[in-house]
């Protein structure tokens, strides 16, 4: 379950700068 949690955490990191990236 605590892997659960640290890779939940980098998938929204990885949505976050995905989104920042199309903002440009």
């Amino acid at each position: 379950q605590h892997i659960n949690l640290m890779e939940s955490s980098h998938h929204q990191y990885s949505h976050q700068e995905r989104t920042a990236l199309q903002l440009g």
